[in-house]
């Protein structure tokens, strides 16, 4: 008589898969260290290698997307906003590409994920890239901790507002999609967001209303940046704790001025709220 294998149950198969999600995560972390090396051989050969790099980032995003711990997904965001537009890594910047791996993989070794609270101190402890123009010594240390969830698809735009919230010392993270934005806010408590009021599948004011309804973004100020020369109407119909930035020559003045009143710059009694 045959015997009929028993079913696998469903803690079984979430089991393995997580273990070969670890596995598969560990073999691009390898590729990435070995091409780190080959880096430091070679210059010549740099641009090819960084694409390279960047490919195999957003492929480990992609499987930390699906296991049962969504912080590896956002590590992996960024550490892909950390390698954006770089033709080559020098040694400060290799040692903080690791500390993202070392995250990822502390991250992969736990057995349940961390609390909202401690996946956010993680998250303002990763690296990130300062503006060439930004010097410590003259930002305070107030505002050199600030994030800012930047919510707009690529562009000219896109790039001159996070360079101008870059030269300001700030840490910025780019989504272009509205509802990773909201998934990211949930899990990383940004201090501010920033977002285009021409979004992709929604647009920035109901975006902002979405942040307003749920209970984990409520209190996140948000500033919508915007073409338009006529803003009375969304003025009128703005939700709490939002204001709204021009964009292009008036950006910097209009978002100190928001910011400043929105009062970005406590972000400390902000985040207690």
């Amino acid at each position: 008589m045959t015997r009929t294998k028993k079913p696998e149950q469903p803690d079984e198969i979430s089991a393995q898969m997580h273990q070969l999600i670890i596995l598969d995560c560990d073999e691009l972390m390898e590729g990435i260290a070995a091409n780190i090396e080959r880096l430091a051989r070679t210059l010549e050969d740099a641009p090819k290698i960084m694409a390279e790099i960047r490919r195999q980032v957003h492929s480990l995003k992609g499987l930390g997307a699906v296991s049962y711990n969504a912080g590896i997904a956002i590590v992996a965001h960024r550490m892909e906003d950390y390698l954006s537009g770089l033709s080559t890594l020098d040694s400060k910047q290799i040692d903080e590409v690791y500390a993202f791996m070392d995250c990822i993989r502390i991250l992969l070794a736990r057995k349940a994920p961390p609390s909202e609270s401690e996946f956010a101190r993680i998250v303002r402890s990763l690296p990130t890239r300062r503006s060439a123009t930004f010097s410590v010594e003259d930002v305070e240390k107030s505002v050199r901790d600030i994030e800012v969830l930047l919510v707009m698809t690529s562009g000219v735009q896109e790039k001159l507002i996070e360079d101008e919230l870059r030269s300001c010392g700030m840490r910025v993270t780019n989504v272009g999609s509205s509802f990773e934005a909201i998934e990211m806010a949930v899990h990383t408590k940004p201090d501010l967001v920033v977002g285009s009021a021409l979004g992709d599948q929604i647009g920035g004011l109901e975006l902002a209303r979405v942040f307003r309804a749920i209970d984990a973004t409520k209190n996140i100020p948000f500033i919508l940046a915007t073409s338009f020369s006529d803003n009375e109407k969304m003025i009128k119909e703005l939700p709490a704790r939002t204001m709204i930035a021009r964009k292009g020559e008036h950006f910097p003045d209009d978002f100190s001025r928001c910011a400043i009143k929105l009062g970005v710059f406590n972000a400390d009694s902000n985040r207690a709220m």
